[in-house]
Protein backbone atom coordinates (compact mmCIF):
# COMPACT_ATOMS: atom_id res chain seq x y z
CA UNK A 1 0.00 0.00 0.00
CA UNK A 2 1.44 3.42 -0.85
CA UNK A 3 1.33 6.20 1.32
CA UNK A 4 0.81 10.04 -0.06
CA UNK A 5 3.77 11.01 2.81
CA UNK A 6 5.90 8.87 0.03
CA UNK A 7 5.11 11.66 -2.26
CA UNK A 8 4.34 14.71 -0.40
CA UNK A 9 5.62 15.71 2.97
CA UNK A 10 3.26 15.37 5.51
CA UNK A 11 3.28 16.48 9.24
CA UNK A 12 3.43 13.79 11.66
CA UNK A 13 0.83 12.56 13.87
CA UNK A 14 1.97 13.09 17.25
CA UNK A 15 -0.35 14.97 19.49
CA UNK A 16 1.50 18.59 19.26
CA UNK A 17 -0.03 21.10 21.04
CA UNK A 18 -0.34 24.82 19.43
CA UNK A 19 2.79 26.54 20.90
CA UNK A 20 4.35 29.69 19.84
CA UNK A 21 7.61 27.53 19.49
CA UNK A 22 6.36 24.70 17.60
CA UNK A 23 6.83 25.26 13.80
CA UNK A 24 4.47 24.54 11.54
CA UNK A 25 1.09 25.33 12.86
CA UNK A 26 -0.84 27.49 10.22
CA UNK A 27 -2.12 29.98 13.36
CA UNK A 28 1.75 30.63 14.79
CA UNK A 29 2.61 31.87 11.05
CA UNK A 30 3.12 34.64 9.73
CA UNK A 31 1.85 36.14 6.45
CA UNK A 32 -0.85 33.92 5.79
CA UNK A 33 -2.96 35.18 3.02
CA UNK A 34 -0.34 34.97 0.85
CA UNK A 35 0.61 31.82 2.23
CA UNK A 36 -2.98 29.93 2.15
CA UNK A 37 -3.39 31.87 -1.77
CA UNK A 38 0.46 30.66 -2.86
CA UNK A 39 -0.86 26.65 -1.83
CA UNK A 40 -3.60 27.14 -3.32
CA UNK A 41 -2.42 27.61 -6.82
CA UNK A 42 0.40 25.19 -6.40
CA UNK A 43 -2.21 22.43 -5.55
CA UNK A 44 -3.97 23.02 -8.15
CA UNK A 45 -1.22 22.53 -10.55
CA UNK A 46 -0.19 19.44 -8.96
CA UNK A 47 -3.78 18.22 -9.28
CA UNK A 48 -3.58 18.84 -12.87
CA UNK A 49 -0.30 17.58 -13.16
CA UNK A 50 -1.25 14.27 -11.98
CA UNK A 51 -4.34 14.36 -13.54
CA UNK A 52 -2.43 14.66 -16.73
CA UNK A 53 -0.27 11.86 -16.00
CA UNK A 54 -3.71 9.42 -15.00
CA UNK A 55 -4.38 10.10 -18.23
CA UNK A 56 -1.61 8.83 -19.78
CA UNK A 57 -1.56 5.91 -17.93
CA UNK A 58 -4.75 5.10 -19.22
CA UNK A 59 -3.70 6.04 -22.53
CA UNK A 60 -1.08 3.16 -22.12
CA UNK A 61 -3.15 0.63 -20.29
CA UNK A 62 -2.06 0.87 -16.84
CA UNK A 63 -5.16 0.90 -14.24
CA UNK A 64 -2.68 0.71 -11.51
CA UNK A 65 -0.24 3.67 -11.88
CA UNK A 66 -3.72 5.56 -13.43
CA UNK A 67 -5.58 4.82 -10.13
CA UNK A 68 -2.92 6.02 -8.30
CA UNK A 69 -2.53 9.46 -9.69
CA UNK A 70 -5.78 10.32 -9.67
CA UNK A 71 -5.68 9.72 -6.09
CA UNK A 72 -3.10 12.17 -5.70
CA UNK A 73 -5.03 14.66 -7.98
CA UNK A 74 -7.97 14.01 -5.70
CA UNK A 75 -5.62 14.34 -2.82
CA UNK A 76 -4.35 17.77 -4.38
CA UNK A 77 -7.67 19.43 -4.94
CA UNK A 78 -9.18 18.28 -1.47
CA UNK A 79 -5.83 20.67 0.01
CA UNK A 80 -6.52 23.43 -2.24
CA UNK A 81 -9.67 24.09 -0.45
CA UNK A 82 -8.01 25.12 2.95
CA UNK A 83 -7.85 28.75 0.55
CA UNK A 84 -11.84 29.27 0.86
CA UNK A 85 -11.83 28.24 4.32
CA UNK A 86 -9.35 31.02 4.96
CA UNK A 87 -11.33 33.35 3.25
CA UNK A 88 -14.43 32.41 5.31
CA UNK A 89 -13.04 32.32 8.54
CA UNK A 90 -9.41 34.22 8.43
CA UNK A 91 -8.15 34.32 11.76
CA UNK A 92 -10.41 32.35 13.54
CA UNK A 93 -8.37 29.07 11.85
CA UNK A 94 -5.89 27.55 14.38
CA UNK A 95 -5.16 25.11 11.43
CA UNK A 96 -6.33 23.38 8.91
CA UNK A 97 -8.35 19.58 8.30
CA UNK A 98 -8.40 17.16 5.59
CA UNK A 99 -11.16 14.70 5.67
CA UNK A 100 -9.53 11.84 3.95
CA UNK A 101 -7.09 8.95 5.05
CA UNK A 102 -3.56 9.59 3.37
CA UNK A 103 -2.58 5.92 2.64
CA UNK A 104 -3.68 5.35 -1.21
CA UNK A 105 -6.08 2.63 -1.66
CA UNK A 106 -4.35 -0.46 -3.80
CA UNK A 107 -7.29 -1.47 -5.98
CA UNK A 108 -5.04 -4.67 -7.06
CA UNK A 109 -5.87 -5.79 -3.49
CA UNK A 110 -9.29 -8.11 -3.88
CA UNK A 111 -9.52 -9.35 -0.14
CA UNK A 112 -10.14 -6.37 2.10
CA UNK A 113 -9.46 -8.21 5.10
CA UNK A 114 -6.05 -8.90 3.76
CA UNK A 115 -5.13 -5.44 2.64
CA UNK A 116 -6.83 -3.84 6.10
CA UNK A 117 -4.12 -6.59 8.22
CA UNK A 118 -1.22 -4.92 5.51
CA UNK A 119 -2.17 -1.64 6.20
CA UNK A 120 -3.15 -1.44 10.37
CA UNK A 121 -1.46 -5.34 11.24
CA UNK A 122 -2.40 -8.44 11.76
CA UNK A 123 -3.28 -7.87 15.64
CA UNK A 124 -5.00 -5.27 15.82
CA UNK A 125 -7.60 -6.22 12.72
CA UNK A 126 -8.26 -9.78 14.29
CA UNK A 127 -9.30 -8.42 17.46
CA UNK A 128 -11.40 -5.78 16.19
CA UNK A 129 -12.73 -8.76 13.63
CA UNK A 130 -13.63 -11.25 16.89
CA UNK A 131 -15.48 -8.46 18.84
CA UNK A 132 -17.88 -8.31 15.87
CA UNK A 133 -19.04 -11.68 15.74
CA UNK A 134 -20.89 -10.98 12.74
CA UNK A 135 -19.79 -12.21 8.93
CA UNK A 136 -22.63 -9.95 7.72
CA UNK A 137 -20.67 -6.83 9.06
CA UNK A 138 -17.15 -8.53 8.26
CA UNK A 139 -18.19 -8.71 4.94
CA UNK A 140 -18.57 -4.90 4.37
CA UNK A 141 -15.15 -3.64 5.81
CA UNK A 142 -13.60 -1.75 3.37
CA UNK A 143 -10.57 0.27 2.64
CA UNK A 144 -11.55 4.24 2.24
CA UNK A 145 -10.28 5.81 -0.79
CA UNK A 146 -8.37 9.40 -0.96
CA UNK A 147 -11.53 11.71 -1.04
CA UNK A 148 -13.70 9.62 1.36
CA UNK A 149 -14.44 11.26 4.83
CA UNK A 150 -13.82 9.52 8.40
CA UNK A 151 -15.33 12.28 10.37
CA UNK A 152 -16.45 10.23 13.28
CA UNK A 153 -13.18 8.64 13.87
CA UNK A 154 -11.32 12.32 13.14
CA UNK A 155 -13.91 14.33 15.64
CA UNK A 156 -13.25 11.29 18.73
CA UNK A 157 -9.49 11.07 18.05
CA UNK A 158 -9.78 14.99 18.16
CA UNK A 159 -11.57 14.91 21.18
CA UNK A 160 -9.76 12.23 23.18
CA UNK A 161 -6.21 13.81 22.08
CA UNK A 162 -8.09 17.27 23.61
CA UNK A 163 -9.05 15.80 27.34
CA UNK A 164 -5.79 14.08 27.86
CA UNK A 165 -4.02 17.31 26.88
CA UNK A 166 -6.58 19.12 29.47
CA UNK A 167 -5.62 16.26 32.30
CA UNK A 168 -1.97 17.06 31.67
CA UNK A 169 -2.91 20.57 33.08
CA UNK A 170 -2.85 22.06 29.84
CA UNK A 171 -5.21 25.54 28.91
CA UNK A 172 -7.46 25.00 26.48
CA UNK A 173 -6.20 26.52 23.18
CA UNK A 174 -2.82 24.67 24.33
CA UNK A 175 -4.58 21.39 24.81
CA UNK A 176 -5.63 21.49 21.16
CA UNK A 177 -3.58 19.38 18.60
CA UNK A 178 -2.80 19.61 15.14
CA UNK A 179 -2.60 16.65 13.31
CA UNK A 180 -5.27 16.75 11.12
CA UNK A 181 -3.89 19.00 8.17
CA UNK A 182 -2.74 16.60 5.87
CA UNK A 183 -5.52 13.90 6.64
CA UNK A 184 -6.56 11.50 9.23
CA UNK A 185 -4.99 9.44 12.15
CA UNK A 186 -4.50 6.02 10.74
CA UNK A 187 -7.12 4.99 14.06
CA UNK A 188 -9.19 7.93 12.98
CA UNK A 189 -9.57 6.09 9.74
CA UNK A 190 -9.75 2.38 11.27
CA UNK A 191 -12.58 3.44 13.90
CA UNK A 192 -14.55 4.86 10.75
CA UNK A 193 -14.19 1.92 9.01
CA UNK A 194 -15.77 -0.41 11.58
CA UNK A 195 -18.28 1.64 12.35
CA UNK A 196 -19.32 1.91 8.38
CA UNK A 197 -19.49 -1.33 8.59
CA UNK A 198 -21.25 -2.53 11.55
CA UNK A 199 -23.71 0.34 12.01
CA UNK A 200 -23.31 3.10 9.71
CA UNK A 201 -25.82 6.19 9.77
CA UNK A 202 -29.29 5.92 11.04
CA UNK A 203 -32.13 6.35 8.96
CA UNK A 204 -34.20 9.79 10.27
CA UNK A 205 -37.69 7.54 9.87
CA UNK A 206 -36.33 4.81 11.52
CA UNK A 207 -34.91 7.10 14.40
CA UNK A 208 -38.97 8.54 14.18
CA UNK A 209 -40.17 5.60 14.46
CA UNK A 210 -38.39 4.54 17.08
CA UNK A 211 -39.78 7.14 19.57
CA UNK A 212 -43.32 6.85 18.34
CA UNK A 213 -43.12 3.33 19.18
CA UNK A 214 -42.42 4.29 22.49
CA UNK A 215 -44.68 7.04 22.52
CA UNK A 216 -47.58 4.95 22.10
CA UNK A 217 -47.44 2.73 24.64
CA UNK A 218 -47.25 6.00 26.94
CA UNK A 219 -50.91 6.55 25.30
CA UNK A 220 -51.99 3.25 26.29
CA UNK A 221 -51.08 2.87 29.66
CA UNK A 222 -52.70 6.50 29.65
CA UNK A 223 -55.67 5.39 28.19
CA UNK A 224 -56.08 1.94 30.49
CA UNK A 225 -55.40 4.40 33.33
CA UNK A 226 -58.17 6.99 32.69
CA UNK A 227 -60.89 4.24 32.32
CA UNK A 228 -59.71 2.91 35.76
CA UNK A 229 -61.04 6.77 37.31
CA UNK A 230 -64.69 5.51 36.58
CA UNK A 231 -65.21 3.65 39.37
CA UNK A 232 -63.33 6.18 41.70
CA UNK A 233 -64.38 8.49 43.86
CA UNK A 234 -63.92 12.22 43.52
CA UNK A 235 -61.08 12.57 45.60
CA UNK A 236 -59.61 9.07 44.66
CA UNK A 237 -59.96 10.82 41.51
CA UNK A 238 -58.22 13.82 42.16
CA UNK A 239 -55.21 12.12 43.32
CA UNK A 240 -55.26 9.55 40.51
CA UNK A 241 -54.58 12.40 37.89
CA UNK A 242 -51.68 13.82 40.35
CA UNK A 243 -50.06 10.80 39.61
CA UNK A 244 -50.94 10.26 36.67
CA UNK A 245 -49.25 13.52 35.30
CA UNK A 246 -46.49 12.98 37.19
CA UNK A 247 -45.92 10.22 35.54
CA UNK A 248 -46.36 11.10 32.20
CA UNK A 249 -43.57 13.90 32.66
CA UNK A 250 -41.47 11.04 33.50
CA UNK A 251 -42.01 9.57 30.47
CA UNK A 252 -41.90 12.22 28.39
CA UNK A 253 -38.84 13.21 29.82
CA UNK A 254 -37.47 9.76 28.84
CA UNK A 255 -38.60 10.08 25.20
CA UNK A 256 -36.13 13.53 24.76
CA UNK A 257 -33.49 10.64 25.58
CA UNK A 258 -34.35 8.47 23.56
CA UNK A 259 -32.74 9.53 20.41
CA UNK A 260 -29.38 10.04 22.12
CA UNK A 261 -29.64 6.72 23.34
CA UNK A 262 -30.49 5.32 20.28
CA UNK A 263 -27.63 7.10 18.18
CA UNK A 264 -25.07 6.42 21.31
CA UNK A 265 -25.50 2.58 20.81
CA UNK A 266 -24.04 2.71 17.23
CA UNK A 267 -21.18 4.73 18.68
CA UNK A 268 -20.61 3.21 21.76
CA UNK A 269 -17.26 0.52 20.12
CA UNK A 270 -15.86 4.43 18.81
CA UNK A 271 -16.20 5.77 22.21
CA UNK A 272 -14.78 2.67 24.21
CA UNK A 273 -12.21 2.42 21.64
CA UNK A 274 -10.80 6.12 22.93
CA UNK A 275 -11.68 5.61 26.41
CA UNK A 276 -14.12 8.01 26.71
CA UNK A 277 -17.51 8.06 28.44
CA UNK A 278 -20.53 9.95 27.28
CA UNK A 279 -22.46 12.33 30.20
CA UNK A 280 -26.07 11.51 29.09
CA UNK A 281 -27.25 14.42 31.40
CA UNK A 282 -25.38 16.95 30.07
CA UNK A 283 -25.75 15.72 26.67
CA UNK A 284 -28.80 16.94 24.23
CA UNK A 285 -30.57 16.80 20.65
CA UNK A 286 -31.37 19.64 18.54
CA UNK A 287 -34.65 19.19 16.07
CA UNK A 288 -34.50 21.46 13.09
CA UNK A 289 -38.00 22.09 11.21
CA UNK A 290 -37.17 24.51 9.00
CA UNK A 291 -33.53 26.40 7.92
CA UNK A 292 -34.40 29.45 9.10
CA UNK A 293 -34.09 28.92 12.98
CA UNK A 294 -30.68 30.65 13.72
CA UNK A 295 -32.38 32.27 17.34
CA UNK A 296 -33.73 28.79 18.15
CA UNK A 297 -30.45 26.84 17.47
CA UNK A 298 -28.17 29.86 19.24
CA UNK A 299 -30.07 29.56 22.63
CA UNK A 300 -29.99 26.37 22.33
CA UNK A 301 -26.39 25.82 21.97
CA UNK A 302 -25.64 28.90 24.98
CA UNK A 303 -27.91 27.01 27.39
CA UNK A 304 -25.26 24.42 26.98
CA UNK A 305 -23.34 23.94 30.01
CA UNK A 306 -19.36 24.24 29.72
CA UNK A 307 -17.76 20.88 28.43
CA UNK A 308 -16.72 19.06 25.20
CA UNK A 309 -19.48 18.04 22.90
CA UNK A 310 -19.11 15.34 20.10
CA UNK A 311 -21.89 16.73 16.90
CA UNK A 312 -23.52 14.40 15.05
CA UNK A 313 -25.89 15.68 12.43
CA UNK A 314 -27.98 13.25 11.27
CA UNK A 315 -29.95 13.73 8.15
CA UNK A 316 -32.63 11.88 6.21
CA UNK A 317 -31.63 8.56 4.37
CA UNK A 318 -28.61 7.84 5.34
CA UNK A 319 -25.89 10.63 4.78
CA UNK A 320 -24.69 12.39 8.42
CA UNK A 321 -21.62 14.55 9.66
CA UNK A 322 -19.44 14.49 12.97
CA UNK A 323 -17.76 17.36 14.45
CA UNK A 324 -16.57 19.25 17.61
CA UNK A 325 -17.75 22.30 19.80
CA UNK A 326 -15.51 22.66 22.89
CA UNK A 327 -17.48 25.63 25.02
CA UNK A 328 -14.75 26.41 27.57
CA UNK A 329 -15.38 28.38 30.97
CA UNK A 330 -13.45 31.21 29.79
CA UNK A 331 -11.68 32.15 26.37
CA UNK A 332 -12.19 30.90 23.32
CA UNK A 333 -14.69 28.54 22.10
CA UNK A 334 -13.11 25.56 19.98
CA UNK A 335 -14.96 24.17 16.99
CA UNK A 336 -13.52 21.49 15.13
CA UNK A 337 -14.73 20.55 11.72
CA UNK A 338 -12.56 18.05 10.27
CA UNK A 339 -13.43 18.83 6.60
CA UNK A 340 -12.97 23.04 7.43
CA UNK A 341 -10.58 22.60 10.35
CA UNK A 342 -10.01 23.68 13.97
CA UNK A 343 -11.92 27.58 14.87
CA UNK A 344 -10.62 29.11 18.07
CA UNK A 345 -14.16 31.73 18.07
CA UNK A 346 -15.05 34.16 20.63
CA UNK A 347 -18.00 33.05 22.77
CA UNK A 348 -20.21 35.90 21.67
CA UNK A 349 -20.54 34.61 17.88
CA UNK A 350 -19.37 30.79 18.64
CA UNK A 351 -23.25 29.74 18.51
CA UNK A 352 -23.48 31.46 15.59
CA UNK A 353 -20.43 30.41 13.80
CA UNK A 354 -21.54 26.87 14.83
CA UNK A 355 -25.27 27.39 13.25
CA UNK A 356 -23.44 28.45 10.29
CA UNK A 357 -21.36 25.45 9.91
CA UNK A 358 -24.29 22.71 10.82
CA UNK A 359 -26.60 24.27 8.37
CA UNK A 360 -24.10 24.07 5.46
CA UNK A 361 -24.30 20.66 5.74
CA UNK A 362 -28.16 20.18 4.92
CA UNK A 363 -31.24 20.91 2.57
CA UNK A 364 -33.25 19.05 4.75
CA UNK A 365 -35.94 21.10 6.95
CA UNK A 366 -36.32 17.73 9.39
CA UNK A 367 -33.04 16.46 11.27
CA UNK A 368 -31.36 16.01 14.15
CA UNK A 369 -28.17 17.61 15.69
CA UNK A 370 -26.89 15.36 18.41
CA UNK A 371 -24.56 16.43 21.17
CA UNK A 372 -23.14 14.22 22.86
CA UNK A 373 -20.84 15.21 26.30
CA UNK A 374 -17.39 13.80 26.29
CA UNK A 375 -15.17 12.85 29.06
CA UNK A 376 -12.29 10.79 30.13
CA UNK A 377 -12.91 7.12 31.20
Amino acid sequence: MTSIKNVIKIQSTAAEPFSNTIPGVFCNKKYKFIRVAADHISRLCLALFYQIISSCCRIVHSPGAQHYYESLARYSLQKATNFFTYIKFGNEILDFSLNTPNKIKDFREIDEIKALKNLYGDTIINQRIKKIQDTCAISKLRRLEIGEGCCLGMSYDFISSYLMNVKLGKPPLEAVVSRYKDGAPDKAVLEHIFYSATHGPIPYEEQKNFVDKYFSKIEEDFERKKESLAKMTVEEQYAALAQIKLDFNIQLNKIKELPLKYYLKNEEDVISSYELTINMNESAVYKFKKREEELSFENFTKNLIAGVYKIGILLEGHKGHAMVYIKTKEGQHIIYDPNLGILAVAPSVSATKLYEIVKSYTKEENFDVTFFSCVLD
